[in-house]
This record gives C-alpha cells, structure tokens and sequence, in this order.
C-alpha cells in the first residue's frame, strides 16, 4: 500500500542515484531503510486519528566526504545527501500516506574502524494525500494542505559489514507542518525505528586530508 501510485517513480529514482552513484568521481551510496513508528497524539482532539502504527521506508543517497575542504576535516568529515520518505500514516481513510524529499547533512558523533554514530538534520517537502475536508474528513484536524514543509532529526548508527556494504540502524523523528497558511495545521510528528543496508560506490573510502589544518591565509 505504501508504494501505491508512486512504484514507477520510486524505481525511477533508485536508477537514477544508481547511476550519478557509478558515474561520479567521489564515493557515493544509497541505502534501503525501513521504518516502523507512531504519530504522536500532540493534542487531545488528534486521538481519534490514531488507528496503527506508522509502516514506511527511506530511500538514501548520500555523499561522502574525505577531507579535501577545509569545512569538511572540521566537522571530522560529514555526509550529506538526500532521503526519499514514504510512510502509511496508520489512517488509511483519514491521514493517508505520507511522502517527503529531504536533503540533509549528517554530523558524525562516534567513529572507530567498524563503523560510526551520526546525527543528522534535514529539511526539506512532504506531501499528505488525505487532509481536512468539511465534508467527509473533518475529523482529521492535522493537516489542512497536501503539500507542506517537513523536518528531520536522525540519528544513525552504522556498522561497516565490508569495505563497501553497511548495516544502519536508525531512529528518526519527522514533522509535517505547512505554517499555518492553510488550516487546520497541528501538524503531524512522526518518531519511527529503522533497520536497513547501504552500499558504497566511487573510489575507495578514506580520508584524503592530514590531522592538521592547511596554515590560516595572511
């Protein structure tokens, strides 16, 4: 039911990080993360939408960082990219499914030679397929507009399988709001659990950069 209207898309878009993966000059990967969660009752009048558990996936495309900027030695090389998310939101009639494009930046926290702890923020468009309608989806007094902003907190633990090939394990919370230019608008937040893999592509992964920065410029 997740992927229903969007399978074409969504296998369009795995071939299309596929390829800028294989292509690309700096190591890349795309990982395969399912996600099992819950939409926080926030106020008392959401409780009514709350029927099951929120079942979803990420898709990710990420780039690796090795050091060669200066920026990037700093924050002790992060990962940036973008996550494709779509969820079943629970409500089949009232809430719908729940899809959002997300570039984001990962910070890492912990990193040792098996693996690393990262923390992760990213911002980016959702959309909501089933939202408040007067007439048959009153109750639903989240969301007021398809299309919204969205927000993401990961953290994301990785546990290096080969040189290529990474285990992640992944808690997340996201949030739907459009700002309230369209009402109702109390927004739906979303902490989810996921476990999935990843795969590297492009040159060998390692740090290109020294432990020390280039001298400061006059």
């Amino acid at each position: 039911l997740i992927f229903a209207g969007m399978r074409n898309w969504v296998i369009y878009f795995i071939l299309l990080l596929v390829s800028v993966s294989l292509f690309a000059q700096q190591q890349n990967s795309i990982g395969v993360v399912p996600q099992y969660g819950f939409v926080i009752p926030h106020r008392p009048s959401m409780g009514v939408l709350l029927q099951g558990h929120v079942r979803g996936v990420e898709l990710d495309f990420v780039r690796h960082t090795n050091g060669a900027k200066a920026w990037q030695h700093v924050f002790h090389y992060p990962d940036y990219g973008m996550h494709l998310f779509i969820a079943d939101l629970g409500n089949p009639s009232m809430l719908g499914q729940g899809y959002a494009v997300v570039p984001f930046i990962a910070f890492p926290i912990i990193t040792n030679s098996h693996g690393r702890l990262a923390f992760s923020l990213g911002s980016g468009i959702g959309y909501i397929s089933h939202i408040f309608n007067v007439r048959d989806n009153y109750k639903n007094v989240a969301i007021g507009s398809h299309v919204n902003g969205i927000m993401q907190v990961e953290f994301d633990g990785r546990i290096d399988l080969s040189p290529k090939t990474a285990l992640h394990g992944r808690f997340a919370f996201t949030h739907f709001s459009n700002g309230a230019w369209k009402v109702p608008n109390l927004g739906i937040n979303i902490p989810t659990l996921g476990l999935g893999i990843s795969h590297r592509f492009g040159p060998s992964f390692g740090k290109s950069f020294t432990d020390s920065l280039p001298p400061a410029l006059p």
